[in-house]
């Protein structure tokens, strides 16, 4: 299970679409994730498929990141497989909360749970290019650039971590 020093991770419940509408409506928060920030509608819909994709594995999904000192939501973590041997991982935290350390702390809880998970072979992380906090903390634990691609018209980057 993720687990961290300053931070509680919990799969997204029927019940948090609140933090989770906090986060993806956030337009500073998306405009590196996704490049603006999701509808009212738009979100519902994500997160629909959020609570049936955390339906089939307990230890993957999305999670809602919250301070351990106040239970305080802050953050979203994604471990999701896109195959057997391969997880996508996202972290991010609002802005209230940014440069604080906690993208640093999110992914090596990310590495830790990957690494308990003796399938898994590689991590990709796909990032918006405009995000050089992201990528520092990415290339910190050794990922690496892999590929260039667009989502939406928008440019992203995809790095890799094999283990």
């Amino acid at each position: 299970m993720l687990k961290s020093p300053r931070l509680v991770y919990n799969q997204f419940q029927k019940e948090d679409f609140s933090d989770f509408l906090s986060w993806y409506g956030n337009e500073k928060v998306m405009r590196m994730v996704a490049g603006k920030a999701l509808s009212m509608e738009e979100a519902k819909s994500k997160f629909t498929k959020v609570l049936e994709q955390n339906k089939e594995d307990a230890n993957s999904g999305f999670f809602s990141v919250s301070l351990e000192s106040n239970n305080e939501f802050i953050a979203v973590v994604k471990f999701s497989f896109l195959e057997k041997d391969m997880v996508e991982i996202g972290y991010g935290s609002l802005p209230e909360y940014w440069f604080r350390g906690y993208a640093t702390e999110m992914l090596e809880a990310i590495l830790n749970h990957a690494r308990s998970m003796p399938k898994i072979r590689s991590l990709v992380g796909i990032v918006n290019p405009k995000n050089k906090n992201s990528i520092k903390v990415l290339k910190r634990q050794n990922f690496k650039l892999n590929s260039k691609t667009k989502n939406n018209e928008e440019a992203l980057l995809k790095y890799i971590l094999e283990f």
